[in-house]
């Protein structure tokens, strides 16, 4: 309820799903993380696709992890190493994004909060 309004009305795992109906995977390579850019760039899977900046604090490591958020209603990101694979790119890792509850609220109110 904000401001007399009843915003949402669901469980937790719903109003992550409304907060980010599009899925993010975190893909990792052991190098040359601008060819993950070139081989998923035009999937018809993939909405968009950003470099993050990363530390690797146990290993004090600067390193660049991209961001590979599927279409909306796209679930299956088994595609992502499909494609990486072949092209002889080493795979360190592929997570999903997770959103948190704070996120979510924020979302839900739009940063309004009383």
């Amino acid at each position: 309820i904000e401001r007399g309004q009843l915003l949402y009305d669901g469980s937790v795992n719903d109003a992550l799903r409304r907060v980010n109906p599009q899925r993010v995977y975190l893909v990792r390579v052991a190098d040359r993380p601008q060819e993950v850019v070139k081989r998923l760039e035009g999937h018809p899977s993939v909405s968009k696709l950003e470099e993050r900046k990363m530390v690797i604090p146990e290993e004090n490591i600067d390193t660049v992890q991209i961001a590979v958020t599927l279409g909306e209603g796209i679930t299956d990101s088994s595609f992502i190493p499909e494609v990486l694979l072949p092209a002889g790119l080493k795979l360190q890792a592929l997570v999903e994004e997770e959103i948190n509850i704070e996120t979510a609220f924020m979302r839900l109110t739009k940063g309004i909060t009383n």
